[in-house]
C-alpha cells in the first residue's frame, strides 16, 4: 500500500524536513546520492568605460586569398568535343583493349586512363559533376556500358550483357 493512500494529507514537510532526501536520510537511515552541486558563476562587477582595459591581443585578420575562379558553364560544342574525345578512346583507342582484357574495367581505372589521354580538360570543365554521369553520356553509341556490382562501377563490353 502506497503511503500516500494511507496518508492523504501527509508529506515530508509534515515531519521538518525540506526535502524529500532530507526526510529518508533523518527519518529512514538511509543515504541519498546526491549530484554534486554545479558550481556558481563568478559574477564579476561591471566596469566603468574610464576604466575599462584594451583587449590583450586582437583576433587575427583573415588573409586575403585568390578570389574564387567564375565558373562559366562550358558550351554545348564544348562538351560535344570532350564527349567525342572520351568515346574515341573505346572505339579506337587505348581504351577497348584495356577493357576488352581485362573484361571489367572499375570505374576509377578508367577516369585515371581518360585524364592520362585526355589531358588539359576534365569532366568538371564539360559541366559534369560525376564522372560516371559523363562516362554514361560518352558511351552512347559504342559496344561499351556502365555496370555496377554490389561494391563498384564498371565499364564492359555491351554484348558480354546480353550473352549472360
Amino acid at each position: 500500500m502506497h503511503l500516500r493512500q494511507k496518508w492523504p494529507g501527509t508529506t515530508f514537510k509534515d515531519f521538518g524536513s525540506a526535502t524529500l532526501g532530507n526526510f529518508v536520510e533523518q527519518h529512514c537511515g538511509l543515504t541519498v546520492d546526491r549530484p554534486a552541486p554545479a558550481k556558481a558563476a563568478e559574477v564579476t562587477p561591471p566596469v566603468a568605460a574610464s576604466q575599462a582595459q584594451p583587449p590583450v591581443a586582437e583576433a587575427p585578420q583573415p588573409k586575403a586569398t585568390a578570389p574564387a575562379k567564375a565558373t562559366t558553364p562550358p558550351s554545348s560544342a564544348e562538351r560535344a568535343a570532350y564527349l567525342r574525345a572520351v568515346r574515341r578512346l573505346f572505339l579506337s583507342g587505348p581504351m577497348s583493349a584495356a577493357v576488352d582484357a581485362a573484361t571489367r574495367m572499375p570505374l576509377a581505372t578508367a577516369g585515371s586512363l581518360v585524364r592520362k589521354h585526355v589531358p588539359g580538360k576534365t569532366y568538371s570543365d564539360a559541366g559534369y559533376g560525376k564522372f560516371g554521369d559523363m562516362l554514361r553520356d560518352a558511351l552512347v553509341g559504342t559496344p561499351y556500358s556502365l555496370g555496377r556490382d554490389e561494391k563498384h562501377a564498371y565499364v564492359e563490353r555491351a554484348s558480354r550483357l546480353l550473352e549472360t
